[in-house]
Formats: structure tokens, C-alpha cells, sequence
């Protein structure tokens, strides 16, 4: 059958089933656009031969035995021409599918003795990589033989460009990450590699010209410990590398070799601390810098009314030019505090001589400056959304990270974008609730909110969708100092996302997406990927009974699991008690547990501390309701025993944007009461404060309530228990109001907006 034929008949097959996956699908992640089982298997072994008819794929195929190499212990045979005989199996790379088939686009057809590849370049790696993964699927335990499954495949992506990023910035990451980085894009169909490559925390470019910016801008002294900002704490460790010319150009050739292009980010006008510590003429106040020790935005940025800024940074862009061969230079443009540039006698010239409105204004002019200069290069500039703030730039492409207005706001003026929202695709946040999670810098996003992420707004016109071009990951490594952590943090959410961007809108299914995830894992332990196990591992949920008695059930989605458990704190082993229902929490309790699957344990632990009290489990009703973001759901979560974290995001706390905390607790009937408890978050930088008053009163009918206890002073911690006792009494209901702290005053993050009061348990002993 000719490859016209086939591809005309594969794509007949694939409209008339309207696109729907059947049990006869094939287990492909990402999930291709028509994918069918047939009858029978093709055998391949170390004696067969590759075919390579479209000479596009040479490197493809180069890849393709390195990494049979690997996996199996051997290379196959390359040939030029096919041949007719039953005792060889041949991996024929095939012109492309067709003359107008979508970019990157593939075919698969396996019968017999062959597997026929069909592609351009592009196309043809992604064929191999599903080609990899069957093959994987489907091999003895010594990979000696592999029984490829006869099918038809016929794929193609849905957005063009596909990303993961990378900070090494804030940690620095050895050029064999950056490769296994890049090696794990690969598997997933991602041709994108956004590099983080300048940074306050760290320069990690050579650049020949500047010497000092890696003699003295790629190493800091030290790092701050966790987020022990205030007072500042330091590990007194220096940290610090760069990656040579010579390196950099290693790397990029990595990437094309599996079809990635490299975007290079050199961080202006803000983010600046390393390159102004390394030349101090480059800052408005000239210093002295240093290179930061902690996390967070600076005021410190380049100074925009010097023209020696211009000049260093256009001879530092001409180097990454001659480095970067692709079309994209990412010039950030985020978090660029105004503070220098209003008290700057030359920033304030240059807006008074160019008749600009504002220090925004002076923003857009530099990043309009550095577009020209780039586009003169034969370039375009990326950015994040900060860059429409004042105007945008003629041909820029728009990163919207805070959120998709500022996507919404680039299409809707028909330029290129990026999503990269942080509630959907920032890799950095948490994704478990559990206590046992390693430090991030916050966030909740678990595994099914990034597969469930829909890159274009609902608000854009079909036109205007036109211009969300994808979206991307981003990994920023503050809390992620081992590449292991990064590891842990992007896998298997980036192989989620992978799908968001590949797959066709109406393929996707999160169960069916678990089920091929669970096969995929074995290739992920076999990597020795250290992946997250959440998807599978161990879910804890916490409930009760119309009685008011709180019961916590387990669940797993590993098959074969056992989950056992502990209530006294100690840790779950495989001869600890086996889960068959519902656990009651009639008392506090450290509650640990775990999968066990063949007497080994998966993935997390569970683990949650219960503090019994009597209000724990009683019907509870609040005059206000907390804010959308922060909403643990039901009042339940306000006396369900489990006392919120440090962290203001795990799901227990309640969060008030200028509203209060007024809530009543019915006991039903009278109890004794000696004391009173609640939790507060105290983090500005957040925008979220103590509360300016608390009062708890009591009540025997529930309309007229007596005050007996109050504060209005609070200690300057992050987490705050407030424990209150009082002379013992007895009542039916007990009202705790904790007035919200207002409006932000001037000189802190979020100035002039609503406070948040963040509340968690209350408690009543």
C-alpha cells in the first residue's frame, strides 16, 4: 500500500469515528489524534534494520539508536532501501504524511514485518518517540524482544509551541541536568525550552565582553534558609556557576538534535542584582551592590536614563544572539519596582525629554528600545505580561503569568502569546496538602488541575484565539536546590501539561489520562525519574457524620495497594493495621499511612495531627463567606480537628479580603468551657494580617451573647495560636468575631487593596 493511500484512508478512518478513543486505543501519552490496535505484532530485536528513506530524519534516527543503546545494549543496522523479506523486521522513516498535514505531524503504520514512520523532520521525531514508548510497553524483561503492537497512528499537535522553563538562576544546575532536562522534554513531544539564565540570586551566561558578570554576578555568599527572611537567615554557603560559550553551544545543539529550540531569558530591566553588583554604573544609585542571598524583588534595576545601559545590554544580547540561533529572546521585563527610576535625575530626564506619562512609560520605552535593537538582528522579543504596562512593544509575544488578562489583553491587540498562568502551570507550587510535602514557595496544583487547564480563554473570539500560540511550565528553583527536588516537583505534572498542549481538547480525559500514566511510570522508574506518586499514591479525606462524629477515609489508585496505617505517630510499615473503613477521630491523634504495594511503600506518606476539642465536628454558621481562592469549602474545615500550617495555602485555611470572622458554634446543648483558641496567618507580604480585634462571647439562646474574652494586640509571627483561658462556664453557643485589619497600609505589598484575615481552627475546650 503506498503512503498516499494509507494516510488518506487513516484520516477517512479518523473523522468518520468522530475523534472518540475506543479499549482498542493505544496506551500513547500524550493521546494522539487517532490511535487503533489491530490484529498481531511486529517483532523487533537487536537484528533489526532501520530504513532510512527521508534523509531529514538522519538525526532522529541517530537519536533513536542512542537510545536503544541505553535500553537495550544495542544499535540497529541502517539501510537505504526496504527490502522483501519476512525474516527482517524494518523501522522504515517515511516521507511526510502528506503534503498538507498540519506542522509536525506523523503517521504510524505497523503490520507484519514493519513499522513505517511518516514525517518531515519534526514529524518524525515525534513518531519515534511514540514508536519509544510502545516499544517500551512492550518489551521482555531483558529487551531482547519486543513485541510491537500492529496499529495505525495518525497525530498531530494542537498548539505549536509546547514549553518547559527552567530557572537556574536562583539554583544553579550542572550542563548533564540541563541535558536529562531536556532528554525528559523529549519523551513528551515539547519543543520548547525556556532557559532562566540571569537572575538577582545569579549570572549563569559567560559573556566574554563582561567578564566581572561571572567572575563576581554567578556566585552569591550565601542562601537564605527556608523562608527565614525576617530576621534574615543565612546558610553561609556560597553558591554559584555559570555555563561557558562553549557549553551553552554543547546544549543548544542537544536540543535541536530532539527538535527543542532554546529561548534564552536575559532578565531586564528588573531582576538585575547580579549584573549590577558585576558592573555597579549599570544601577541608578551605583551601588554598592551585592549579588541577593534572598528571595523576593529588589528596588535595585538598570538604570533606564543611562545610555551605557543600552550599550552593555546590546553587547551582551549580541553574544546570546551568536549563541541562540533561534527566533526568540526573552527579555523578561517582570517585577520591575519604579522606586530608583522616580528619585533618578537621569531616569526622570530621559521622561521629561521623550514626553512620557510615567515611570510605566519609561518601562515600555526600554523594552520598545531593546525590542528595535533585537529586531534589527533579525529577532523578536518575549516577555512577561509586565510588558504591556505603558504600551507594548510593536512585535512583541506576551508570557501571561499573572493570570490570563494579560494573554487576554495581547490577543485581543493581536499579538502572539504564552500562557503560563501560575494557578495552572507554575511547577514550583505544592501538590499535595499534605504535611509531609518538602518546602515550596506556595500554591496548591495538583496533578488534575494542570491536565484540566484550557490554554484559551473563553472570553477570546474565535479570531482572537488564533493568537495563543501554547503554553508552557514554568519551574522557578528558590525552594528547589537538588536536581532530584526539581525532579520530584515537574514529574509527572509537566507529562499532564504535555497533554493540555498536544492533545486534541476533546481526547482528553483525566481518568483514561491515569490509566496510561500508571504504564508510563515504569518507564519513569527505569529513568529513575524521581516523580512525584501523588496520582496514585495515597488520598486522605476528612468528613462527618450527621452526628457530628469525624471519620477519615484513605484511597488509592495503585492497583494492588494495601493501605496501612498508624494513630499513635509512629511510622506505617508493612505489618502495620491494614485500612477497611472509615477511621472515627474520637480524640487527638498523629493519624500516619501509607501504600503498600508487595509489603514495599509508595509514593507519600499521610500525615495529619488531630487535636480533639469540644467543638470539634459541631455545626458551625458564618455571617460572611470567605473569598473564592481561599475557601476550604464548608464551615466543617473551621472545627474539623486539623489546625492550618505556616503555609497560607494548604486548604484549611479561611481567607476574608475585607471582610471579617463572625461565626457561631451550636453545641446543641450546654458544655462546660475553660478556654478558647484560633489560628491566624500574619504574612504582609502576602497582604495578609492579624486580625485589629478578637472577641469570643457565649450565648444560651443564641441571640443575646456576652463577651468573655478579647484581644487587639498581636505578636509579629507567622503563624499565630492564640490560646485564651477563662473562669469556667457553661453555654450553648459560643461567637468568635475577629475583625478584619482593613485597608494595606502605605509602604507595604499591596498598598491601598483590602487585607486578607486568614483563619483556621477554632477551638473550644
Amino acid at each position: 500500500m503506498n503512503t498516499k493511500r494509507l494516510i488518506t484512508q487513516l484520516v477517512s478512518l479518523f473523522l468518520f469515528m468522530n475523534c472518540a478513543f475506543t479499549q482498542q486505543s493505544v496506551n500513547i501519552i500524550p493521546q494522539p489524534v487517532f490511535s487503533e490496535l489491530k490484529n498481531g505484532i511486529v517483532s523487533i530485536g537487536a537484528q533489526t534494520e532501520i530504513v532510512l528513506i527521508n534523509k531529514d530524519a538522519a538525526r532522529t534516527v541517530a537519536y533513536l539508536n542512542d537510545y536503544l543503546a541505553k535500553w537495550t545494549g544495542y544499535k540497529l543496522k541502517i539501510v537505504n532501501q526496504p527490502v522483501k523479506d519476512p525474516a527482517i523486521t524494518q523501522i522504515i522513516y517515511d516521507i511526510k504524511v502528506k503534503a498538507d498535514a498540519p506542522d509536525e505531524a506523523y503517521g504510524i503504520k505497523a503490520r507484519d514485518n514493519t513499522i513505517r514512520l511518516m514525517g518531515d523532520a519534526r514529524g518524525l521525531f515525534n513518531a519515534t518517540q511514540t514508536l519509544l514508548q510502545l516499544m517500551e510497553q512492550n518489551a521482555s524483561s531483558d529487551r531482547k524482544k519486543i513485541s510491537f503492537p500492529a496499529c495505525d497512528i495518525y497525530d498531530y499537535p494542537r498548539f505549536q509551541y509546547r514549553g518547559m522553563h527552567l530557572d537556574v538562576g536562583r539554583h544553579f544546575f550542572p550542563v548533564d541536568f540541563v541535558k536529562r532536562y531536556i532528554d525528559l522534554m523529549a519523551l513528551y513531544k515539547f519543543n520548547t525550552f525556556h532557559w532562566h539564565l540571569t537572575e538577582d540570586q545569579g549570572w549563569r551566561i559567560e559573556i566574554k565582553k563582561y567578564p566581572r558578570l561571572t567572575q563576581i554576578g554567578s556566585m552569591r555568599k550565601q542562601t537564605v534558609v527556608g523562608k527565614k527572611f525576617n530576621p534574615f537567615v543565612g546558610d553561609s554557603i556560597p553558591h554559584g556557576g555559570y555555563y561557558t560559550q562553549e557549553q551553552i553551544r554543547e546544549v543548544v545543539k542537544y536540543a535541536a538534535d530532539r527538535q527543542i529550540t532554546i529561548i534564552p531569558e536575559i532578565e531586564m530591566p528588573g531582576h538585575a542584582l547580579a549584573a549590577l553588583a558585576s558592573y555597579p554604573y549599570l544601577g541608578c544609585t551605583k551601588g554598592p551592590y551585592e549579588v541577593a542571598t534572598r528571595w523576593g524583588v529588589f528596588p535595585d534595576v538598570f538604570c533606564a536614563g543611562n545610555d551605557s545601559t543600552f550599550t552593555f545590554l546590546e553587547n551582551v544580547l549580541d553574544e546570546v544572539i551568536q549563541l541562540f540561533p533561534g527566533k526568540y529572546i526573552h527579555i523578561g521585563g517582570d517585577e520591575c519596582p519604579k522606586t530608583r527610576w522616580e528619585k533618578c535625575p537621569k531616569c526622570q530626564e530621559r521622561i521629561r525629554q521623550l514626553g512620557l506619562k510615567d515611570e510605566h512609560a519609561l518601562q515600555s520605552y526600554f523594552i520598545q528600545r531593546i525590542e528595535k535593537y533585537l529586531n534589527g538582528k533579525g529577532r523578536m522579543i518575549i516577555g512577561w505580561d509586565e510588558i504591556l504596562e505603558g504600551g507594548l512593544a510593536p512585535n512583541a509575544t506576551v508570557m501571561s503569568w499573572r493570570g490570563e488578562e494579560g494573554g487576554i489583553t495581547a490577543a485581543q491587540q493581536h499579538h502572539d502569546v504564552v500562557m503560563t498562568p501560575g494557578k495552572y502551570v507554575y511547577l514550583d507550587h505544592y501538590q499535595s496538602r499534605d504535611s509531609s510535602e518538602p518546602l515550596a514557595i506556595g500554591g496548591f496544583l495538583p496533578l488534575n488541575t494542570v491536565y484540566g487547564y484550557e490554554p484559551i480563554p473563553a472570553k477570546l473570539s474565535v479570531e482572537e484565539a488564533k493568537y495563543i500560540k501554547g503554553a508552557q511550565g514554568n519551574v522557578w528553583t528558590e525552594y528547589m536546590p537538588t536536581e532530584s527536588q526539581v525532579e520530584y516537583m515537574v514529574y509527572p505534572r509537566a507529562i499532564a501539561l504535555s497533554e493540555v498542549l498536544w492533545s486534541q481538547q476533546n481526547k482528553k480525559n483525566y481518568d483514561n489520562f491515569l490509566n496510561r500514566l500508571k504504564i508510563e511510570m515504569k518507564r519513569l522508574d527505569r529513568l529513575k525519574v524521581n516523580y512525584a506518586k501523588h496520582a496514585l499514591g495515597i488520598k486522605g479525606d476528612v468528613n462527618r457524620t450527621k452526628e457530628g462524629i469525624i471519620k477519615l477515609s484513605f484511597s488509592s489508585r495503585l492497583d494492588g495497594a494495601k493501605i496501612r496505617y498508624t494513630n499513635d505517630g509512629s511510622e506505617p510499615g508493612p505489618n502495620s493495621e491494614i485500612y477497611l473503613q472509615p477511621l472515627t477521630i474520637g480524640k487527638s491523634m498523629t493519624v500516619r499511612a501509607r501504600p503498600f504495594l508487595n509489603d514495599q511503600p509508595y509514593g507519600n506518606e499521610y500525615r495529619q495531627d488531630f487535636i480533639i476539642h469540644k467543638a470539634a465536628g459541631k455545626k458551625v454558621i458564618s455571617k460572611f463567606a470567605p473569598g473564592k481562592e481561599h475557601n476550604p469549602g464548608s464551615d466543617f474545615a473551621l472545627v474539623d480537628g486539623i489546625e492550618g500550617s505556616e503555609n497560607s495555602d494548604d486548604n484549611n485555611w479561611f481567607g476574608f479580603s475585607g471582610n471579617d470572622l463572625d461565626a457561631v458554634i451550636d453545641f446543641e446543648q450546654p458544655v462546660e468551657i475553660s478556654s478558647f483558641g484560633i489560628n491566624f496567618i500574619n504574612n504582609p507580604r502576602g497582604w495578609i494580617y492579624p486580625p485589629s480585634s478578637l472577641s469570643f462571647s457565649v450565648s444560651d439562646d443564641g441571640m443575646v451573647f456576652r463577651n468573655v474574652a478579647s484581644k487587639d494586640s498581636f505578636e509579629n509571627k507567622r503563624l499565630l495560636k492564640i490560646r485564651m483561658d477563662v473562669t469556667s462556664l457553661k453555654a450553648r453557643y459560643v461567637r468568635v468575631i475577629a475583625k478584619n485589619a482593613g485597608k494595606i497600609p502605605e509602604g507595604k505589598p499591596g498598598a491601598g487593596n483590602d487585607a486578607w484575615l486568614f483563619v483556621d481552627e477554632l477551638l473550644v475546650f
